[in-house]
């Protein structure tokens, strides 16, 4: 559960998932949203959400920092759209966690091994 914030509005805690893939081993997706609806998926930089662990990491729709509140520390993601943006504050040691367990299925620097290049190829040129 993280605490999802809105523009002018009150932070509200919101069932969130991060999920990963080898077969896409540059990225993470984030999943937001309650449990009985339909959530929103982010697709994000899996060394983006690392970087943004100790400094500010990102330009654009997502940006990822360091942040903390007392003794406790969190990341916060801000998330752009068009339809408008969130901040997202995750515990840390929760983001951490994750990417370890994604570090630990495909080590930093060997992300090109696991991709299918050709499976990428037929996937674009068919659309």
């Amino acid at each position: 559960m993280v605490h999802v914030s809105v523009p002018r509005e009150i932070p509200v805690p919101l069932q969130v998932e991060f999920s990963y893939c080898a077969t896409d081993p540059y990225a993470v997706r984030l999943s937001i949203g309650p449990g009985h609806a339909s959530p929103v998926h982010w697709t994000l930089s899996r060394e983006l959400l690392s970087d943004g662990i100790d400094a500010p990491s990102g330009i654009g729709d997502v940006l990822v920092r360091p942040r903390a509140i007392g003794r406790r520390r969190f990341v916060n993601i801000t998330l752009r759209s068009t339809a408008g943006s969130a901040a997202l504050l995750c515990p840390v040691r929760e983001v951490a966690a994750f990417l370890r367990h994604t570090f630990t299925h495909v080590p930093e620097g060997s992300e090109e091994q696991y991709l299918d290049l050709d499976k990428l190829v037929l996937d674009l040129t068919q659309r």
